[in-house]
């Protein structure tokens, strides 16, 4: 999810603005070609989604590779990881693929800001361009890695929505995740490692 666990955007480490500054375009070049793939593969399928899905192996190159267990956790590609928050990020609801794939029981999560699965291998830089385009009012997609209990982690291919009310204010955050195509997870993976050297 795009994190909206921190009451404002994490703006970062200067070294991350900078980065972000200058690779904000390549972010959401990835983040589109990650929408695109999956609206093409569910074309190709006759609008079934599931697939053949490989998935890398957590190398010393990988961004999860040095930190909490190193292992990855996965979920099925008909399956959705779902979330919700109140305008402060504190998570309001998760659906049973969240409980089985975060390990967390549901009265672990509910009231916990959400920040609290994001996982270290995840750019905060990353989160500002999420939260400008949330505040904004816009729908985000972005490739997520979060924190399980036990310290193993898992990625998604998130789509975070704002939730309004009838006077048009935020009334709290939306997030789907799906298993995440490999080609441009690879990419990604890639770009979040440089981000955080």
């Amino acid at each position: 999810m795009v994190d909206p666990g921190t009451q404002a955007p994490a703006a970062g480490t200067r070294r991350e603005r900078v980065q972000l500054g200058d690779q904000a375009a390549e972010v959401r070049t990835f983040l589109d070609t990650g929408l695109k793939t999956r609206r093409e593969s569910a074309a190709s399928a006759g609008g079934d989604q599931r697939q053949q899905v490989w998935y890398p192996p957590v190398s010393e190159e990988h961004p999860c590779a040095h930190s909490q267990s190193g292992r990855e956790r996965f979920f099925d590609p008909e399956e959705i990881i779902v979330s919700k928050t109140d305008p402060n990020g504190r998570i309001t609801y998760v659906n049973d693929v969240f409980i089985r794939v975060s390990g967390y029981a549901e009265e672990e999560v509910l009231g916990q800001p959400h920040s609290f699965i994001r996982h270290a291998g995840m750019p905060r830089a990353i989160f500002q361009l999420l939260w400008d385009e949330l505040g904004n009012g816009k729908e985000v997609f972005a490739y997520v890695v979060n924190l399980s209990e036990n310290g193993d982690h898992y990625w998604g291919f998130a789509h975070v929505t704002p939730t309004f009310g009838a006077n048009g204010e935020v009334r709290g955050y939306h997030s789907n995740r799906r298993v995440p195509e490999p080609r441009p997870l690879a990419a990604i993976q890639s770009l979040y490692r440089s981000m955080l050297e």
